[in-house]
C-alpha cells in the first residue's frame, strides 16, 4: 500500500511502514502528527502494530519539538523503529536523538536501508502477517 503525506511518502509491506521524507524537507510537529495519524490508521486496518523505517537520508531538519513529539507518541504505535541516515551528520543527529531519549521502542540507526529492513523484520518475526 502507498500513502502520500504532505512531506513524506509511506509504503507498507510485510509488516513494515517505510516512511521516506521528501528531499530537502524540514519536519515540523504537524508533519509528525500527520505521520502518526496514518500509522494508527494502518495499524487499525491490519489489527496489529507495524515496525517503522524512517528514511531521513534526504530531509534537511527536524526540530526539537518534533523529535520530542515523535518520542512521546510512538511507544504504543510501533513494534520497532529504524532510521536510515546516509551522511555522517545525519547519523550523528539520529544517534544524539536516540541516546538523549531512551525510548521504550527498540530503535537503531542504519546507513544501509537493506540492513534496517532485516533488523525490523527480525523484530516482527513473532507476528503472523
Amino acid at each position: 500500500m502507498f500513502y502520500k503525506l504532505q512531506k513524506a511518502a509511506l509504503i507498507v509491506e510485510d509488516g513494515i511502514i517505510k516512511c521516506h521524507f521528501h528531499t530537502y524537507s524540514s519536519i515540523e510537529v504537524e508533519d509528525i502528527k500527520e505521520l502518526l495519524m496514518r500509522v494508527i490508521e494502518i495499524n487499525r486496518a491490519a489489527a496489529f502494530r507495524h515496525a517503522l523505517l524512517l528514511d531521513v537520508s534526504e530531509m534537511i531538519f527536524i526540530n526539537q519539538e518534533s523529535r520530542h513529539y515523535l518520542d512521546q507518541n510512538l511507544e504504543n504505535q510501533v513494534i520497532a523503529l529504524a532510521f536510515h541516515a546516509v551522511s555522517n551528520l545525519q547519523s550523528q543527529m539520529v544517534s544524539l536523538f536516540m541516546n538523549f531519549k531512551k525510548s521504550k521502542v527498540p530503535s537503531r540507526s542504519f546507513s544501509s536501508k537493506d540492513e534496517a529492513m532485516i533488523w525490523l523484520s527480525s523484530k516482527l518475526s513473532h507476528l503472523t502477517l
